[in-house]
């Protein structure tokens, strides 16, 4: 406790003041004594304060200080408890929302009154980043939390007071770590488009501030960021712009010098680039420079052997990446290998199953070993497509390509084979940027009453055979909890609930897969006993998989599944109108554990469904991102038991 009896204080009796009572309240009240004691304490210590709260009982504030006690403005209501949800989902910690929740939590601290702790998806994923804000009065979603004054703007709404933006300092460090929290996430999944992303701006600025301001320590932050955006260019296949970008930095070679640490830093840099590219000979160029130095003394000769060890290294990678002397380098770009599309199957109006194959070694696999061919652990899994809009047409980054994640419904196994057979909607009003390219590249579709036989068939034609890139297979959800993070992994439940809706229906057969010994990664299914139940929400212009499904229910894969068919939009463009619209109630008219329903989506429904389930339930949420949020809320409303730990929202 403090103060000490005889020191000053900012606050008299009788004065009008707010105290922080929790870590997400203040509450209002009055002063009524100073230098407070209480029996018991030793000799001279005192709290400043003795406070009476407002309709509510004695406290003392146990400090003089802003972040306890503050004077009362008699404006914001402030016995409200605010609590701050900051999306941490796919879509939005790829947007930064993990350096949004460092902001929030930072600005936050210094207003009190809010809690803030980070959430899984929020459904808005088109709007990334996002965060809810949720108080005694109402609920309410802040979306595209794109700078610290977007930031600072949800602190305000939460707490009622304006948080200060005025140490620069501060500003500068949260800014910088948005932009390497963006970087990171987007690294760790290949995801070079986005990474790249306004780095060039940054490049620029940097060596602006560098030139207004020669401090070592610019010329250091300089150079690093440098090096990582030239690691991010050869990452994505650009090598001569990853050189380019270093050669500038690095200055003439005339200045090459074994004083100048960073000078020779770039260097290696360069040898690193030239390597992935298979140039040895321009290696062995920088050696002969490096060899040409003429060092001062024991440390430069250590110096001078370590630089041309490196170098070396680098020529021999060069070579390896030749395949040879006589050998050829492609371009390749890191994490993501060559396929190639060879048919397209429509299955409804506004969707097709596209079939790729591969021979490429760098695919990678989706089933991770241990020792002697031991599955280490399962997932359910996805993988990112690389779309070649150009350029121009490319608003997301600097590459003439956009990035988009999509779950294979073929198996592991077959990915391993050279197989892959993605379930892909196809947006033309408003068209989709990526899925108007895979559209333009495909085969035709089939002629009316051909089906998926004449689809398979189309790859003779058209852009079948056509290159796409596709990445090494990456996880969605740990199996058999079926979470997202490692929080609940543990989790154990009686019964699976999967609500899908549109392609996000993908996510029943990747659950299923571990739940045949033909499709499962170990010698056993992980997912064996437990019951899953499936509710699919879908158009009657685009109702997917529902021969499988009902083939899922004959077998016992799965416990029940209810189709909602709802009628299709007339203004809606199709890019397969002469695809038939699956008739849902014949497919499962002799089927006893399918249904189907002619309705939206209702809690009435939801709770019905799992009221015939065994606790705990685990629930999986697939759709779009509308279809996300509403059926959250619904959850919400029907169990409180249905909170973070027990539903799974999977990104739209």
């Amino acid at each position: 406790h403090e103060p000490r009896l005889g020191m000053s204080l900012r606050f008299a009796v009788g004065d009008r003041v707010r105290c922080k009572t929790s870590a997400t309240q203040w509450k209002r009240g009055t002063i009524v004594a100073l230098h407070y004691r209480e029996d018991g304490w030793p000799p001279g210590q005192t709290a400043p304060y003795q406070v009476e709260l407002q309709n509510g009982p004695l406290i003392y504030a146990p400090k003089d200080s802003e972040g306890v006690i503050r004077a009362d403005d008699g404006i914001e209501e402030l016995e409200r408890s605010a609590r701050v949800f900051v999306c941490q989902a796919g879509p939005c910690r790829r947007a930064g929302g993990e350096a949004v929740l460092l902001e929030i939590e930072e600005l936050s601290r210094s207003v009190g009154g809010v809690a803030v702790r980070p959430s899984g998806c929020l459904g808005n994923c088109s709007n990334a980043p996002n965060v809810l804000v949720v108080d005694d009065q109402a609920e309410q979603i802040f979306a595209r939390r794109c700078d610290l004054a977007a930031s600072a703007e949800v602190v305000q709404r939460a707490s009622g007071r304006v948080p200060s933006l005025g140490d620069a300092d501060m500003v500068a460090r949260l800014a910088r770590a948005r932009r390497l929290r963006v970087r990171t996430e987007a690294r760790e999944e290949s995801k070079w488009n986005l990474a790249l992303c306004g780095m060039r701006e940054d490049v620029a600025r940097a060596h602006a501030e560098a030139q207004a301001e020669p401090t070592e320590e610019s010329a250091d932050s300089l150079q690093e960021l440098v090096q990582e955006y030239a690691e991010l260019l050869a990452a994505a296949g650009f090598g001569d712009k990853a050189l380019e970008a270093l050669s500038a930095a690095a200055g003439p070679a005339a200045e090459l010098s074994l004083e100048h640490i960073p000078s020779l830093r770039l260097l290696v840099g360069q040898a690193r680039v030239l390597a992935g590219m298979g140039r040895a000979a321009d290696i062995e160029r920088l050696r002969g420079a490096v060899c040409a130095l003429q060092p001062r003394g024991r440390r430069e000769e250590s110096l001078q052997a370590q630089v041309e060890e490196l170098l070396s290294d680098a020529a021999e990678d060069a070579l390896v990446a030749r395949g040879g002397e006589a050998g050829c380098v492609q371009d390749r770009v890191q994490g993501y290998a060559r396929w190639s599309l060879r048919a397209v199957t429509p299955v409804s109006k506004h969707s097709a199953v596209y079939h790729f194959t591969s021979d490429d070694g760098e695919r990678g696999t989706p089933i991770r070993k241990g020792r002697g061919g031991r599955t280490v652990w399962s997932k359910t899994w996805h993988t990112t497509l690389l779309a070649e809009v150009g350029e121009a047409a490319n608003n997301e980054g600097p590459l003439p390509w956009v990035e988009r994640d999509y779950t294979p419904v073929s198996t592991a196994h077959e990915w391993e084979q050279g197989r892959c057979d993605i379930l892909i909607k196809v947006y033309l009003d408003p068209p989709g940027l990526a899925t108007r390219w895979l559209h333009s590249v495909s085969a035709p579709p089939p002629a009316a009453g051909e089906g998926a036989a004449a689809g398979t068939a189309a790859a003779a034609g058209g852009g079948a055979g056509a290159v796409v890139w596709l990445s090494r297979p990456m996880k969605t959800l740990h199996v058999p909890s079926l979470s997202l993070d490692q929080q609940y992994i543990n989790r154990k439940h009686a019964s699976v609930l999967l609500l899908v809706a549109g392609t996000g229906v993908v996510a029943v057969p990747q659950v299923l897969h571990h739940a045949r010994a033909g499709s499962c990664f170990g010698p056993r299914p992980p997912i064996t006993s437990t019951p899953v139940h499936v509710m699919y929400s879908c158009r009657s212009d685009d109702a997917l998989l529902v021969p499988e499904l009902a083939g899922w229910c004959k077998d016992g894969s799965l416990a029940r599944c209810t189709v909602l068919v709802t009628p299709a939009h007339a203004a809606a463009a199709a890019p397969f109108p002469d695809v038939a619209d699956v008739d849902v109630a014949s497919a499962f008219a002799t089927v006893d554990s399918a249904v189907c329903v002619n309705a939206r989506l209702s809690p009435e429904l939801v709770r019905a469904e799992l009221s015939q389930m065994q606790k705990p339930h685990r629930v999986v949420v697939s759709g779009p991102e509308g279809f996300n949020a509403a059926v959250k809320a619904m959850l919400s409303q029907i169990d409180d038991e249905l909170g973070a730990a027990a539903v799974t929202v999977l990104s739209a």
